[in-house]
């Protein structure tokens, strides 16, 4: 619903709008209370200032009104009785002690994975405007909270609803909850967020990199173990013709194939599954690259064992040299950007 009010200033006349939205039949608490927060906001800023008008206008915020009906008529048309009638519209939709209820899931939130520091600050403000508005509220009794949350409140939610790697850097920094503002804080959160997700898509793109270089190993091992079986059965061919057969299904076909393609698929599941942690930002960044030089490892000792060519283990040597990358230069730019675990 849109409502317009006109102002007159210094002899000039201006317009000013507000649309409030309309509670559906069926709609949610949640429904609800957006629209009384925009309806106690356009009562501010259009100068609702008198009962009748209120009234009128609530009345048009509710597609199914027989509630609000009954629970309104005994309380007097005047401002003071529509806020009377609100709150007891209030209490017949929530518990009498909704308000602390609602504090207290606030002040303990945490960040969610997907949300930016200043996401989840929007979200917090919402939840303030709610605190405004729910019953229960002890009243200003000595050591009782405010109402809606404090400027330092929101600090505090924020410092607590981070990831421990954030509220560590904020320490370090020397920085202070009673002396930063909170935009400032909303900013710091927000650049360790970014560089949160700088780190995990660069570590991402590598192990995207390792599972195609694994690919291609696979392809080369089986390329070089069929040449090593041409090779073989000639050679055996020569020597004795019926004992063919018997090595390459043996040796060859199971010995070679079984550990080489059990290795190499062994090190692409652990990668699949650190893709997979990434995904979620659960990955620690230390992890990948010992799992990758571990698995490798028993990858060129298993192929030394069956005798592979060892031209081609020496290359193999390299190829996970450049998979781990202890020593590159992008590699050792990791090591300023923290992979964390919640943003």
């Amino acid at each position: 619903m849109k409502y317009t009010a006109q102002t007159v200033a210094n002899n000039v006349t201006s317009k000013v709008s507000m649309e409030v939205p309309i509670v559906p039949i069926g709609g949610s608490k949640s429904q609800y209370l957006h629209m009384l927060s925009r309806f106690r906001k356009a009562q501010r800023v259009l100068s609702w200032t008198n009962g009748a008008t209120l009234y009128a206008n609530f009345q048009n915020q509710m597609e199914d009104t027989s509630e609000w009906d009954a629970v309104s008529h005994p309380f007097a048309q005047s401002v003071q009785g529509f806020g009377e009638a609100i709150n007891a519209h209030l209490l017949l939709l929530f518990p009498a002690d909704a308000w602390e209820i609602h504090r207290n899931m606030v002040v303990n939130r945490t960040k969610g994975i997907k949300e930016s520091p200043s996401e989840f600050m929007s979200r917090i403000s919402f939840h303030d405007i709610v605190l405004g508005l729910l019953p229960g509220y002890p009243g200003q009794d000595v050591g009782a909270p405010d109402q809606q949350l404090t400027e330092y409140d929101k600090k505090q939610i924020l410092y607590n609803g981070v990831p421990e790697e954030y509220r560590e850097d904020f320490r370090k920094a020397g920085m202070s909850l009673t002396t930063e503002g909170l935009n400032n804080l909303i900013k710091y959160m927000d650049d360790l967020c970014n560089m949160d997700h700088t780190a995990q898509r660069a570590l991402h793109s590598i192990l995207i990199l390792i599972q195609v270089t694994l690919d291609q190993l696979e392809e080369s091992l089986a390329e070089a173990i069929a040449l090593a079986t041409v090779g073989l059965i000639m050679h055996l061919e020569e020597e004795d013709p019926m004992a063919v057969a018997i090595i390459i299904d043996r040796i060859t076909g199971h010995t070679t194939l079984s550990v080489v393609a059990m290795v190499v698929a062994t090190i692409k599941v652990k990668v699949k599954a650190h893709l997979k942690a990434i995904e979620v930002e659960q990955c620690p960044q230390e992890d990948w690259s010992s799992m990758a030089m571990e698995a490798g490892q028993h990858l060129l000792v298993g192929m030394e064992v069956i005798g592979l060519n060892p031209i081609t283990v020496n290359l193999l040597e390299e190829v996970l040299s450049l998979i781990t990358m202890p020593d590159s230069p992008e590699y050792a730019g990791m090591d300023t950007m923290r992979v964390g675990k919640g943003v």
